[in-house]
């Protein structure tokens, strides 16, 4: 039996619209109660056309993490 450890909120993001529009999305982290962790590091496999930041950590005080990404190409692809 495998027990949640954190709720994710959407569990998949996908960049999808315009040429020349901003976008991106923010992904809520909530670890469960009995599970507190902290996110010490964030990385991408490339990293290329997207920018990504923790826009709030995960804290004692702070129950909640907010990743968010943000896509950086400006033509279509």
């Amino acid at each position: 039996m495998v027990e949640t450890f954190v709720d994710i909120q959407p569990e998949r993001v996908r960049l999808i619209g315009p040429a020349n529009q901003p976008l991106f999305a923010e992904v809520e982290i909530v670890p469960k109660k009995a599970f507190p962790f902290a996110i010490e590091q964030i990385t991408a496999n490339s990293g290329q056309f997207i920018r990504y930041e923790m826009t709030q950590r995960c804290s004692e005080e702070a129950s909640r993490c907010v990743l968010r990404v943000e896509n950086t190409r400006k033509t279509q692809g």
